[in-house]
């Protein structure tokens, strides 16, 4: 096999966009992209030349050959971010949010129900609404997703939420390895993030920019706002809160939000349960540094907010360190 990939832009040093590259990854592919840029470099590469490319990732020169093909076809991090037979492998279009049918039926179905009803009452109320209709039913968490959004609406307007998460995104500091906390500003109804930070292993605290996020989110969703008790040092900066303790506050973050935020994934349950080690699950995983983990941070907060309807979102959360 042989490459005429030299002197083309692909082959030249620059930034490299990790956009969409599992935070875990992001390490090991920009070593494949310098690799690759290496190699075509170099005019006329024979096999010796793959073979040591290929080494220098310690991977075979078929796999390394793979990649190499991806990033002259896409010319985007995302395409090599994965084990080499499946790189530069197409997506399947992922559909989102509901059909219009099915979202109606379910709606209608909720808004049937007594405000007493339990969650699976209205999971069975929703599935044979949608059986009458011949349309497909909700998952059952969307199901939960649907009855709160109808909650707030019927409370007279967006609720805001203020707690804590960890994610599951292991950073190192020096020699010691940890899952970050993460402070989080959201809307309830929408899930949509309206601040999020890292949270100081030192103090404890969200930096003191979050404060002021807090106090702008508020103002724009004009609604009730709820804190969890970790955070209460900022009842302060709004009107009325209602605190409420760290479990409560990761039940109501969960439903809001779910598992994760884009490639970011969040759990909700004490921090010392935790073991970092265990979130580097496959072979090329890397932990990143406070700075990265930051950024990748505010770029899936980004991500995940474009893919929701709400309000605008107020503040930078690219402010992060």
């Amino acid at each position: 096999m042989t490459d005429d990939g030299s002197g083309d832009d692909l082959s030249r040093p620059g930034e490299i966009d990790l956009s969409g590259v599992a935070p875990l990854r992001r390490a090991e592919t920009r070593r494949r992209i310098e690799a690759i840029r290496a190699y075509l470099n170099i005019s006329s590469p024979s096999r010796a030349d793959r073979v040591v490319h290929a080494q220098s990732l310690g991977i075979g020169t078929q796999q390394f050959m793979l990649l190499v093909k991806a990033w002259k076809a896409h010319g985007a991090a995302v395409a090599i971010g994965k084990a080499g037979a499946n790189a530069g492998a197409a997506r399947g279009v992922r559909r989102r949010g509901l059909p219009p049918a099915t979202r109606a039926a379910a709606e209608s179905a909720l808004r049937a129900l007594p405000t007493s009803a339990g969650h699976r009452e209205a999971i069975a109320a929703v599935q044979a609404a949608c059986r009458r209709l011949k349309t497909r039913p909700p998952s059952n968490s969307m199901v939960s997703y649907l009855r709160m959004g109808l909650r707030g609406a019927a409370d007279g307007g967006p609720r805001l939420l203020v707690g804590r998460a960890t994610a599951l995104m292991p950073v190192i500091t020096g020699d010691a390895l940890s899952l970050p906390e993460v402070a989080l500003a959201v809307e309830e109804r929408s899930g949509t993030i309206h601040a999020a930070a890292i949270i100081d292993c030192t103090t404890g605290c969200p930096p003191e920019w979050f404060e002021a996020e807090v106090k702008r989110a508020a103002r724009k969703v004009d609604g009730p706002v709820t804190i969890g008790i970790d955070d209460d040092l900022i009842v302060g900066a709004v009107k009325d809160p209602r605190v409420v303790s760290r479990f409560k506050a990761g039940r109501m973050l969960a439903k809001a939000i779910g598992r994760g935020v884009g490639g970011v994934r969040l759990t909700y349950g004490p921090l010392a349960s935790r073991d970092p080690k265990r979130a580097l699950r496959a072979k090329d995983d890397e932990p990143l540094d406070l700075v990265e983990a930051a950024t990748v941070l505010s770029a899936e907060v980004a991500a995940h907010n474009a893919s929701r309807t709400s309000f605008a979102v107020t503040g930078d959360t690219s402010k992060q360190c």
